[in-house]
């Protein structure tokens, strides 16, 4: 009965010392886990301040770059989507058509270069994914054409005036042959009236049908790009 007892007690200590020691091991993973989130935490915040930081100087280097021309071109600067926006409808295109106008091409000529080298200046063009084209029109296409149809037909016009601006700038100087950064990184994209802007009339909130047809260059920073490889394993920033 001794002897039993004996084992026993031997084998609650073997029990005992492997528990304690996969409690160890559990802990010790516990607390490398942590510290590795609060890496990635503090990675993650510091990529984020830093980007609002650059995103803070490309506004105000547009701003300043343009200060002159926004009057005259009615166009305005959006701080929270990067975007430089052309609103006068009229200038931009002929009515129904993505031929773009004498006059939208002039502005080009003269936008588009200087735009061009404030996002290459090197303490902003390693954090440029894309520069984006967009084309926008209003919900409205003709008296007889309305919903889904107008949609579409919309979309199919955003597209080709967005397609048309990218043709024309990147001719500029022959931007398109000479600058193989910028051919990488400028694309076009029509969102039809899936973004249209309002106006308030009275107690009314209504569509502006004038500043929805518009064509907007957007900066895209690669920030989802840089916290989306910090939660990876071999992440190398």
């Amino acid at each position: 009965m001794t002897l039993r007892h004996e084992q026993d007690d031997e084998y609650s200590i073997h029990i005992s010392a492997i528990m304690s020691g996969l409690m160890v091991v559990f802990l010790f993973i516990a607390i490398t886990y942590i510290h590795s989130v609060k890496l990635e935490n503090d990675d993650a915040k510091d990529i984020v301040e830093n980007f609002e930081k650059i995103k803070e100087e490309i506004i105000e280097s547009i701003k300043f770059e343009f200060l002159n021309e926004m009057g005259m071109w009615n166009a305005l600067v959006d701080p929270s989507t990067l975007s430089f926006q052309f609103n006068s409808p009229d200038v931009l295109f002929k009515k129904g058509s993505s031929e773009l106008t004498p006059e939208f091409k002039s502005i080009l000529n003269d936008f588009f270069p200087r735009y061009l080298k404030i996002l290459k200046n090197l303490k902003f063009r390693e954090y440029i994914y894309a520069i984006q084209i967009e084309g926008h029109t209003s919900s409205e296409w003709d008296s007889k054409t309305t919903g889904l149809t107008a949609y579409i037909k919309n979309m199919e016009l955003s597209q080709l005036r967005s397609a048309k601006v990218l043709e024309f700038v990147l001719k500029i100087e022959d931007i398109g042959d000479t600058d193989i950064w910028t051919r990488n990184k400028i694309t076009s994209i029509g969102y039809s009236s899936s973004q249209l802007k309002y106006i308030e009339i009275g107690p009314r909130v209504v569509e502006d049908k004038i500043t929805s047809r518009r064509v907007v260059f957007r900066i895209v920073t690669d920030a989802e790009l840089r916290l989306d490889q910090i939660s990876k394993p071999d992440s190398n920033i």
